[in-house]
């Protein structure tokens, strides 16, 4: 026997007006119960991109070790006049060396507690991103460039290691993309064996929006990129 979808005495004006305010009760309380499965939903859940930036990714290697990675990032043309507006402190259009420490310390070095949106996993081991080289920014074209390199100094081995870069913003306020049709680079000399390709990072969704949470739609993966590397020979 199925249970009635809706409280008869709820709808009944015969029915005693204590069996209505019981079932007006029951009625409040799954309501409740409906409303605080919502707010128990992590707000990223609903959050938008609010930041677009497209970005590109080099990998530079020794013939003994990956030294590293250099990302470039190239803000939305909103946002990039609004970061202009904040730090070109002479009105001169362009982001000058006095004005670039700033603009670090203002509009990139709180990016150290998100990994500076750079998710690194060496052999299945995440790495964390805490520190970066390098860092410059200009504006070109009516958007804001920036780029800085990502020191790893990993050793290269005879053996086969596979390095994963993720670039991604876990508030999602940010939509980070890469940028054309050849976004990731090696930068190695011949000793030095090595492929870079894409594939899809079961760790991170790309965005966990209500459609997944209440329509139970499948979710969409960020693109990891995937460096596999050992000695020549």
């Amino acid at each position: 026997m199925t249970r009635p979808t809706r409280c008869p005495a709820y709808l009944d004006r015969a029915s005693s007006p204590r069996a209505r305010t019981r079932c007006t009760r029951r009625i409040g309380l799954r309501m409740v119960l409906v409303l605080l499965g919502f707010l128990a939903i992590p707000v990223s859940a609903f959050a938008h991109p609010v930041i677009l930036i497209t970005y590109t990714a080099s990998f530079r290697f020794d013939s003994n070790e990956l030294q590293g990675f250099t990302e470039t990032w190239w803000f939305d043309q909103v946002h990039s006049q609004q970061i202009l507006q904040m730090f070109d402190a002479n009105h001169n259009g362009q982001i000058d060396p006095g004005e670039l420490p700033a603009l670090k310390a203002g509009y990139f070095e709180d990016l150290r507690d998100y990994n500076f949106f750079s998710s690194v996993v060496l052999n299945g081991k995440a790495i964390p991103t805490k520190a970066v080289a390098d860092f410059s920014a200009r504006f070109e074209n009516h958007t804001m460039v920036y780029r800085f390199f990502v020191p790893l100094k990993i050793p290269v081995a005879a053996s086969e290691q596979e390095l994963d870069l993720t670039v991604w913003d876990p508030t999602y306020f940010t939509d980070l993309s890469p940028r054309g049709s050849d976004p990731f680079t090696l930068d190695k000399p011949a000793p030095v064996a090595a492929t870079v390709s894409t594939a899809d990072d079961h760790r991170h969704f790309y965005h966990i929006a209500p459609d997944i949470v209440i329509m139970k739609k499948p979710p969409f993966y960020l693109k990891m990129i995937v460096v596999r590397f050992k000695k020549a020979g």
